[in-house]
Order: C-alpha cells, then structure tokens, then sequence
C-alpha cells in the first residue's frame, strides 16, 4: 500500500477498533466520514474486504492524505472542512428515513457548534437511523476536550466503549452514539 500515515496519533486512536466496526456498518445505506485523516488503518480494513474486492487497486495505490469521497466509491462523503458530516447526515435521514447512515467524527469535532446543534436537531427529531462513533483519544486537535465521553444527550442512545473487540448498543428506537476510548494522552 503506497499511502504514507500522516496523522500517526489519529491512526492510533482508530486502529484498535476499525476493523470490527466496519464489519459491521459496511452493510450500511450511507457511509460518512467526518475524521479522514489518520485513515491508514481503514485502508488496510477495506483491503482486507472481499465485498469491495473491486476497490483493491485502488486502496492500494491511494496516497491522499486523508479518505476523499471522490476517489473512494464505497464512501459517499467525507468532511476535510470538519465538522459538516453530521450534518448531512441528518438531511439524508430526512430525506431518506428507512436508509441506515453511519458517521465517524473525532473527539474534538465534538467541540464544535455545528456538531453540537446536529446532535440537537438529530435528537430533538428522533432520527433513529443514525449511527455516529466518536473517536475519542482524549486529546483532540488542541489538547483538553470540553466534552468528556460519557456525556448524555436528549433523544440519543449512548454507549461508551473501550474494548476494541465489543459493539456499542444498538437502540433501534434512538439515533446511537457509540464512543470509542482510548486514551493517548501518554502514549498508550
């Protein structure tokens, strides 16, 4: 695989639970990715996926930065401005109520307004089909994170999750987040 880590912490942080993850949301409607960078392990999860067996070439010669959803057909968005993947993924629920839509975000994105008003609006509107894991490595973009992971919000299943190898639980009744914890604060 030509792809160079740019993002080694990022990587670190998603590693340990991708691959178990993707085997369960690749069957989803819609896939988001609001945390492109620090994609090295996806790659190699995705390269491993006979059901996109079609992609392999491409997976294997891709050295983008971070997952671009025009070069990656199986991935139908993904947010280098940060912070929209939410977003849009409440207005495809909207638009499409019975699709299933998986998004990732990192934890810092958690901080950011435009975040915080989807998880309202998607909460408020019981978009039961939304699937958002949070990256949580405990220390964002810029250190100390305002939101701890094991915060409650209105309408919204939340499970936190620190074995790589568990799935969060799946309320079909709520929009879900599932928060992945690993603390790299000093390298672990």
């Amino acid at each position: 695989m030509k792809h160079i880590d740019t993002h080694p912490k990022s990587s670190s942080s998603i590693e340990w639970y991708f691959s178990e993850l993707w085997d369960f949301v690749k069957g989803y409607d819609y896939k988001l990715i609001g945390k492109p960078y620090g994609c090295h392990p996806m790659l190699k999860v995705w390269l491993k996926d006979e059901s996109l067996k079609e992609y392999h070439t491409l997976i294997e010669n891709y050295t983008h930065p971070g997952i671009e959803h025009e070069e990656l057909p199986f991935i139908d968005y993904a947010d280098f401005t940060l912070g929209n993947s939410l977003g849009i993924a409440e207005g495809i629920a909207i638009c499409n109520p019975e699709s299933k839509i998986f998004v990732i975000i990192s934890d810092a994105q958690m901080n950011m307004g435009v975040v915080q008003e989807a998880i309202s609006s998607i909460g408020s509107k019981c978009l039961k089909n939304i699937l958002l894991v949070v990256d949580y490595n405990f220390t964002g973009s810029r250190g100390d994170l305002l939101i701890l992971p094991e915060i409650k919000y209105d309408g919204w299943c939340t499970s936190v999750i620190r074995d790589p190898q568990k799935l969060g639980h799946l309320d079909k009744n709520y929009p879900n987040i599932w928060v992945y914890c690993k603390d790299l604060r000093n390298g672990n």
